[in-house]
């Protein structure tokens, strides 16, 4: 699989060419990206469904009519919400083509060009109906939706045929029965093999695309453990000073004023977590999406790193508020 950014034509999210098996396919992400920086505090938007005095939220009127929205030009409109930051983010990608070989496509459900509109499994027309109860019925506004659908077919399987969609899981690396990783593993996310002799950090990873949105592509409803987001976060002066000393210390020790002074004026920073241009918090300041024992024990890379269950799933160490004490005192 091959990724890079592209600008997409009536679009304004950015974009990842895909390269499958010879053949290119063009995803749009609908979350937005985040840029490595601080993010300005933005306010949450206001729910424009189930209500009669709000149509204009997206509707334009013209002569008193309020003018039909058609598919080729609902992505704009729901995006202006749907960020991740105003509103919720939807995590299935648009404009991806639809393949008849891979996908079925429920009868009505539109299309543009032959590819994925937010339309095609949202119904906006729902959340025009205002009702008490509607949002519990069918918040998410869905095609076909069937109350108690969880005990029959699950709603991706509206175009999804189970035999050509199975999950991959890019951090199981290694071969269950030898200490070999498993290469294609590797390229899902970088564009040439790891050096599993490495002991430290480079500071070039090769990724195929910037490290937010490669993360996003598979974990969009990652759960911050605060309301404020991490990533995006520059660091203070005094929580790299407290992250160098706790690699050192342990994460139990107390860091005080006077050691955090010591250490600011050294200019040293943290080797195991990560930090980005500008002191900048990323998705692997935090978690390490690599197996344990892809990298020596002694190396840097294989600090949290996950940790196989069931030869099926992984799982990130990171997982509870001890870890929060890189940063934080508490």
């Amino acid at each position: 699989m091959n990724r890079r950014p592209v600008p997409v034509e009536g679009f304004e999210r950015p974009a990842t060419v895909v390269a499958i098996g010879g053949c290119t396919v063009v995803i749009v992400l609908l979350g937005f990206a985040f840029a490595h920086a601080a993010p300005a505090p933005r306010e949450k938007a206001p729910n424009p469904h189930w209500k009669h005095d709000t149509c204009e939220t997206c509707h334009t009127v013209q002569d008193g009519t309020k003018r039909p929205i058609t598919p080729d030009t609902a992505d704009e409109i729901c995006l202006k919400c749907h960020d991740g930051s105003k509103a919720a983010m939807e995590f299935h990608p648009v404009a991806r083509p639809l393949d008849p070989e891979k996908y079925a496509r429920p009868d009505q459900w539109p299309l543009v060009n032959n590819r994925l509109v937010c339309m095609t499994c949202h119904d906006m027309k729902v959340g025009c109906v205002e009702a008490i109860n509607a949002p519990a019925q069918n918040r998410m506004m869905l095609r076909n939706f069937q109350a108690g659908r969880a005990k029959g077919q699950p709603f991706c399987q509206n175009c999804h045929k189970e035999a050509t969609y199975q999950k991959l899981n890019p951090h199981l690396m290694l071969l269950s029965d030898k200490d070999e990783t498993i290469e294609e593993k590797c390229l899902f996310c970088h564009t040439k093999p790891l050096d599993r002799a490495a002991v430290v950090r480079i500071g070039n990873p090769s990724l195929k695309i910037d490290e937010v949105t490669l993360c996003r592509d598979c974990h969009p409803q990652h759960k911050d453990p605060t309301n404020q987001n991490h990533v995006g976060t520059r660091l203070t002066a005094d929580m790299l000073a407290t992250m160098y000393i706790r690699e050192i210390t342990g994460l139990q020790s107390p860091v005080g004023p006077k050691s955090i002074a010591q250490v600011k004026a050294t200019g040293k920073k943290p080797t195991r977590m990560p930090v980005f241009p500008g002191d900048v918090i990323l998705c692997t300041t935090c978690h390490n999406p690599h197996q344990a024992g892809v990298f020596p024990k002694q190396s840097t890379l294989s600090y949290r790193a996950m940790h196989v269950v069931d030869n099926t799933r992984t799982v990130s160490p990171v997982h509870n508020q001890v870890w929060c004490r890189h940063c934080h005192e508490f």
